[in-house]
């Protein structure tokens, strides 16, 4: 899913920049800290990347090239760059998920936002690769902070 975001911060942040890079939810919460130069929480991973020097104009990129997404306890897709690799599809909540056994869906986001081509075959097989990057990556972080069980309490001052 693609989604605007609107930041600023006179003579801060640049006006008027437009970007593809990727910025996610979870980036929010430590570049506000690193804007107001707070402490992020040392006792638990935050998967959040600050992104103060990409949106201030020092870096051109945002440092994040892609993220997994789930449903629940279960891996939809991955997102990477421009492009989204699905493993299982479902047109809305209601519909039943379709799960793509030996070739995902894969779609360029720039070029179909409905996300409604296979783009996957002949020519995109190398984002195979990346997507295997970007789901070792999230695995390793997995041993030392498992995800937290669907259904669990939100109550984190244990």
């Amino acid at each position: 899913m693609r989604a605007p975001f609107i930041i600023r911060w006179p003579g801060k942040i640049p006006q008027d920049v437009k970007s593809n890079e990727i910025v996610h939810i979870v980036d929010v919460m430590p570049t506000i800290m690193g804007m107001v130069k707070g402490d992020i929480p040392k006792d638990r991973i935050i998967d959040g990347i600050d992104m103060t020097n990409f949106f201030t104009g020092k870096q051109t990129e945002s440092g994040r090239k892609g993220f997994v997404i789930y449903v629940g306890d279960d891996l939809r897709a991955i997102k990477y760059g421009n492009w989204k690799v699905h493993f299982a599809w479902a047109e809305d909540k209601y519909a039943p998920v379709q799960r793509f056994s030996t070739v995902p869906k894969v779609v360029n986001l720039i070029r179909d936002q409905k996300e409604q081509i296979q783009a996957a075959e002949p020519y995109n097989t190398w984002i195979a690769f990346a997507v295997e990057n970007v789901i070792g990556g999230y695995k390793e972080s997995l041993k030392t902070e498992p995800n937290i069980p669907p259904g669990s309490s939100n109550d984190f001052r244990q």
